[in-house]
């Protein structure tokens, strides 16, 4: 979706035409709808396919032809509605007839769009007064909108989606230099557990949002921009887990909790916010990690929405955690539990 020039950030919400010929794609990141008509999508495509057979003869792979690198029949056959200032957050569309229905989640109001029209272009309609923004409220908008990063590439919610948490995937970022990818931390917290960072190169959440607006997302923003987002960050709180029962510890969890005590793990997870906030060289370092490189204690609040697991995300599961990633017990003593053991100490910490 995105131009050479422009981003596309954070696609949304997808819509097709009754007749399955159009898509639409909101882009809550940068207030703007596609829409793509598919049969000229594929008709452009079988014509690149064509102009390009005497290479495609020669690379049977279509990387090495060149076809994925320059999509010229995706730009061709895609338009760019961008809608009108006051509409913000575009995410939910609906397409009913030769009509697109989109809803803003930032400005309340909605956005239509005639597919008929030979210029295609959005008509906003209010669903009420405007709402006004709290400090909170405006730190979201900043969070979610990529109109603060280089080119509407990306927004800070592209890599914390769901309220700040995680893409749970392993970025490379400039802050601790190059080639140690680590994975995204959930931002759930991060003001009361400093320092940020896996290898605490930020003392503070405050410190890393700034420094994120101007490393990751590549611009300059006026100070009330980052002190707005700080208050919406700080305003997050825990989600309740799906595995209590009826907001209680199930009964292998209880086991679990007792069993999360005798084998060390409370001492660095303590309960409340369930980290030491100390650093430590727990034995999960990889080849491209510093030997001497310790990793600061997560918060174990909300790890079952986290998943992977450890600074660079080798644990696909919590088990894994206290398994294969803990041969020398250095994630609490666990080598001697049962099975059944293991079971219920993973049924506490997935109810925090």
């Amino acid at each position: 979706m995105d131009d050479p020039d422009k981003g596309a950030a954070n696609p949304w919400g997808l819509a097709w035409s009754a007749d399955s010929q159009t898509l639409v794609t909101t882009h809550a990141g940068t207030h703007a709808v596609y829409v793509t008509h598919f049969p000229e999508l594929l008709d452009q495509l079988s014509h690149h396919r064509r102009k390009s057979s005497g290479i495609q003869e020669i690379h049977s792979d279509p990387l090495a032809a060149g076809l994925t690198n320059e999509l010229p029949f995706i730009l061709n056959s895609r338009r760019h509605v961008a809608l009108p200032k006051t509409d913000l957050g575009p995410r939910a569309a609906m397409v009913v007839g030769q009509k697109v229905y989109v809803a803003n989640y930032f400005s309340d109001t909605l956005d239509v769009i005639d597919l008929a029209a030979r210029r295609l272009a959005a008509v906003s309609l209010p669903l009420g007064p405007k709402p006004g923004m709290s400090l909170v409220r405006q730190g979201e908008f900043y969070f979610n909108d990529a109109g603060i990063g280089r080119e509407g590439w990306q927004s800070c919610y592209s890599c914390h989606p769901g309220d700040g948490r995680t893409d749970g995937l392993n970025w490379d970022l400039i802050n601790d230099g190059i080639g140690n990818p680590k994975n995204t931390r959930s931002l759930l917290l991060s003001y009361q557990t400093p320092p940020a960072m896996s290898l605490g190169v930020r003392a503070t959440a405050e410190i890393a949002v700034r420094a994120g607006i101007k490393g990751t997302l590549f611009s300059d923003q006026p100070e009330a921009v980052p002190a707005a987002i700080d208050a919406y960050l700080r305003s997050l709180k825990p989600v309740p887990s799906p595995w209590l029962v009826n907001g209680d510890l199930s009964p292998a969890a209880g086991r679990g909790q007792r069993i999360f005590q005798e084998v060390g793990c409370a001492r660095c997870h303590p309960p409340g916010l369930f980290t030491n906030l100390r650093a430590y060289n727990v034995g999960t370092g990889r080849s491209f990690d510093q030997p001497t490189d310790k990793f600061y204690t997560p918060t174990l609040v909300e790890i079952w929405r986290t998943a992977p697991y450890l600074h660079d995300g080798s644990a696909a599961t919590v088990r894994e955690v206290l398994t294969t990633r803990n041969p020398r017990d250095q994630h609490g003593v666990t080598s001697d539990l049962s099975a059944e053991e293991v079971d219920d100490l993973c049924a506490y910490l997935l109810s925090l």
